[in-house]
């Protein structure tokens, strides 16, 4: 990461953050691929959970790319990871390096546009958590730190806004 968490909007008077700077650094250059994806997965589950009403489904495509993953490598899903924290900015995917050749980028292409305008907010967390633990899973030999434990359990000292703010920090 080349830009530090506040430039994400993360507010350091909030103990947990002054926390996770001091334990990671300030770029968060200390914190490991394995807690960065652990932790990735798991905030963004946590938003999609706790906005999804009761009767959300996730859509068909949503389900699609979960199970075809795999098919964008260990780069191709960092690209997307990326894309997706940084949506608002309208860039197209291969803005953040998704594969230029790829069946897949065509069908993301297809069902969301080519800036991912046509994918809810809500939904883009759905696809953030399935990202950030299939790269855990698949690419991370280790267990989740005590210390991304630690945050993990104490999300709720923060506010919603702040869990975005963390998401995006830790896609970049």
């Amino acid at each position: 990461m080349s830009k530090p968490i506040g430039f994400w909007g993360v507010n350091y008077s909030l103990e947990l953050i002054k926390d996770i700077a001091e334990c990671w650094g300030d770029h968060l250059q200390l914190l490991s691929d394995s807690d960065r994806f652990w932790l990735l997965g798991q905030i963004a589950d946590v938003i999609w959970l706790e906005n999804a009403p009761d009767s959300m489904e996730t859509s068909p495509e949503s389900e699609e790319l979960k199970m075809r993953l795999p098919e964008l490598g260990k780069a191709g899903i960092g690209s997307f990871i990326q894309a997706l924290v940084n949506k608002s900015y309208c860039q197209p995917l291969e803005y953040w390096g998704m594969p230029h050749n790829c069946l897949l980028t065509d069908d993301i292409r297809e069902s969301w546009g080519d800036d991912l305008s046509g994918l809810s907010e809500l939904e883009s967390y759905y696809l953030l958590g399935r990202c950030g633990l299939h790269m855990w899973l698949r690419y991370c030999d280790s267990a989740p730190s005590n210390e991304a434990q630690e945050v993990f359990d104490r999300l709720d000292e923060l506010p919603t806004n702040q869990w975005i703010a963390l998401c995006q920090a830790l896609g970049n």
